[in-house]
């Protein structure tokens, strides 16, 4: 593995441990480059630093708990990372309305329901800079958890 895989996946790696399983919003600025897309089911489109960081503190806000974890050894080649992970939490905090259009939105507070997702996050990188993430998550399985939506058997 080159120097600048091995570099990328420290990144992808941070990213995951710091910023989405501790809040440290203010790694942010360091690990993105400033014309960034990040795509998830559960948060939308985001290409602002600011947006990023404001919707990382609404989640905690919600889910104080609110964890992450690697699930297995990161994958990276040149510029790409592939990461699979979980996060777990407990809705025990403030209501949760930042949703994408269309998705139902969490309007009470302090539920005590308790969320746990996996999924895959995709890292593309230039210069030490993430340029792209794209994650792919359990979001139904997270809307059933919350009570948000109703599974017919």
């Amino acid at each position: 593995m080159s120097n600048t895989a091995e570099q990328n996946k420290k990144i992808a790696v941070e990213y995951i441990e710091q910023v989405g399983g501790k809040g440290e919003t203010s790694l942010i600025d360091k690990l993105f480059d400033e014309n960034f897309k990040l795509t998830c089911t559960l948060a939308g489109t985001i290409t602002s630093r600011q947006v990023l960081k404001d919707k990382i503190n609404k989640i905690r806000a919600s889910f104080p708990d609110f964890t992450t974890s690697l699930l297995a050894t990161p994958i990276a080649e040149a510029s790409s990372v592939a990461v699979r992970y979980a996060a777990q939490g407990t809705h025990s905090g403030a209501a949760y309305l930042d949703v994408p259009e269309g998705m139902p939105q969490l309007k009470q507070e302090k539920t005590g329901k308790k969320i746990d997702l996996t999924g895959i996050a995709w890292f593309d990188l230039k210069e030490g800079k993430i340029v792209e993430l794209h994650f792919e998550e359990t979001a139904i399985a997270v809307l059933k958890q919350l009570g948000l939506i109703e599974m017919k058997q």
